[in-house]
């Protein structure tokens, strides 16, 4: 195994065998799981993979990752490659309708962290021979295999959760059966010490999970779904780029200060117009998405009236919409007025 960090942009363009040197053959500790890999490291263009929306496919995971996490990782590569870590894992996409070749199954964070440090193909590994079941067990085991030797708090929540969700949808065997949780775990995390397997089982067992109702984007899953959920009708363009069909620059923002003070900036440097689309953060108990929105309306119309007071113009900036973020009533493909 090499020790030697290389930039991410030289990564990218190894030869072949360089790659096969390089990179430790991380995926072997799946194997356990049933599943058959390719023993070389394949490069890919990152727009060639379908990744589904974290918040509903990644069963290691109870919470998505905080824009903190998205911080590190992609700071993580920008400072240098670890061979030692593992690479992300596909599966070829099988579904006709979606033109990608590969459906992403395991590595979420650090495909997200590329994306943000502007690359634009990587190496990842390939299963060849999988079942669904064995899919799932490659995404859960990615985020929680630390657990088999320490009571990383991750893995055994990420366990958990994963245990509580094959009870509520496809293993309703293991409700109120100690034994048979305590195989599954020996099957898929084989080693873990009787103390954490006693936690997770008593947690595990008798639970239900509900299905995540609002969903939060950090700009990684802006794209993700402005390329593979949204709507013709719901195209925008973001960043201060300029949107030729609407003849207006255009934001995407989970504050009001930062556009309205950058659409200023750009109506005055250019004459012309800006939309926003909004974002929130999870509202909580307290609130729903809906007065979320209706309190962000309002704060920038505080905004406007104190640039009209002061004789200053305010329709440089128009509201978009939101994005589509409460499961049960948003139409998820769709941006919110």
């Amino acid at each position: 195994m090499s020790m030697t960090l290389y930039k991410v942009e030289d990564v990218v363009e190894f030869s072949q065998d360089a790659a096969n040197k390089f990179f430790t053959k991380s995926y072997k500790k799946y194997l356990h799981l049933g599943a058959e890999f390719n023993d070389s490291p394949i490069l890919i263009s990152l727009d060639d993979i379908i990744q589904i929306d974290e918040e509903e496919t990644n069963e290691g995971r109870e919470h998505p990752h905080t824009t903190l996490e998205w911080q590190r990782l992609a700071n993580d590569i920008g400072n240098g490659i670890k061979p030692w870590l593992d690479l992300p894992i596909v599966v070829k996409n099988t579904d006709k309708d979606i033109k990608a070749n590969y459906k992403l199954v395991a590595g979420y964070g650090t495909l997200n962290a590329l994306k943000s440090n502007g690359v634009k193909k990587y190496w990842f590994w390939k299963v060849t021979s999988h079942t669904p079941s064995i899919l799932s067990e490659i995404a859960v085991f990615e985020n929680t295999s630390d657990v088999v030797t320490t009571t990383y708090k991750t893995g055994v929540d990420g366990i958990v959760y994963h245990l509580k969700n094959m009870i509520a949808k496809k293993h309703k065997a293991l409700v109120n059966d100690e034994q048979a949780i305590s195989d599954y775990i020996d099957s898929v995390w084989p080693g873990m010490i009787p103390e954490v397997k006693g936690v997770i089982i008593s947690k595990a067992k008798n639970a239900q999970t509900k299905t995540r109702r609002i969903k939060t984007y950090n700009l990684s899953e802006v794209d993700n779904w402005l390329n593979e959920k949204a709507d013709k009708t719901a195209q925008f363009v973001y960043g201060g780029r300029y949107d030729e069909k609407r003849k207006m620059y255009g934001f995407v923002s989970r504050n009001v200060i930062d556009p309205f003070i950058n659409a200023a900036k750009k109506y005055a440097e250019t004459g012309k117009p800006s939309y926003v689309v909004f974002h929130l953060p999870n509202p909580g108990k307290s609130q729903t998405i809906v007065d979320m929105r209706r309190t962000m309306l309002k704060k920038l119309q505080v905004f406007k009236k104190t640039f009209s007071d002061l004789g200053m113009k305010t329709d440089f900036l128009t509201v978009l919409g939101f994005l589509p973020q409460d499961k049960e009533t948003d139409r998820m493909t769709l941006l919110q007025q």
